[in-house]
């Protein structure tokens, strides 16, 4: 039997993240349409021709910073709100806001993004499971994930699945998100 990684939340645990770093949280299926089309970025302005992938999406990402500190951060999935285009908030801050349609979620160091586009990240292989991952092989490949954030700092890298619609979470599905940040002046 397989342990599940640390920094995956299936039920809605908080994932630690370091401080200091800026993240995308991501849908895994977008990623993997990044990967696919890396021939087509700009690699020195990575974030903005990535969004350029999506021109039917304008919120295919959220980016947000945790500044440096001496704890980790605790990213809840309580904190992955729905998102709202009216919502001041997003004139404020629209790089919180996201969109999904795997409710496969990905939070990765934005320094580690271009490895994951090297490494070829693929949404299938993240799902292939082999038996030996049990009880996790219905949900998502451990290994697959611990090969792609090998060598990645520690707390840099956490998936995070949709708990579900009886949860008690915003987070249910596909959909428009924020992600309210406590570091952030509106949360």
């Amino acid at each position: 039997m397989s342990s599940r990684p640390s920094n995956v939340s299936m039920n809605g645990e908080g994932l630690q993240l370091a401080p200091g770093h800026v993240y995308w949280l991501i849908d895994a299926l977008y990623l993997a349409e990044i990967v696919e089309e890396a021939a087509r970025l700009d690699r020195h302005e990575l974030v903005e021709s990535a969004r350029r992938l999506f021109e039917w999406n304008p919120t295919p990402f959220a980016r947000f910073e945790l500044p440096a500190a001496n704890d980790l951060y605790e990213l809840r999935v309580a904190d992955i709100v729905f998102g709202d285009e009216m919502d001041p908030a997003y004139a404020a801050q629209p790089l919180h806001y996201f969109s999904t349609d795997a409710a496969v979620l990905l939070v990765i160091a934005e320094m580690y993004v271009p490895l994951l586009i090297e490494r070829g990240f693929t949404y299938e292989a993240l799902l292939e499971c082999q038996p030996s991952e049990q009880p996790y092989h219905e949900s998502f490949s451990g290994q697959y994930w611990q090969q792609l954030t090998t060598k990645f700092a520690p707390h840099t890298a956490g998936l995070i699945y949709c708990p579900g619609m009886n949860a008690g979470f915003d987070f249910i599905g596909s959909g428009f998100y924020r992600l309210r940040l406590s570091t952030s002046p509106e949360a």
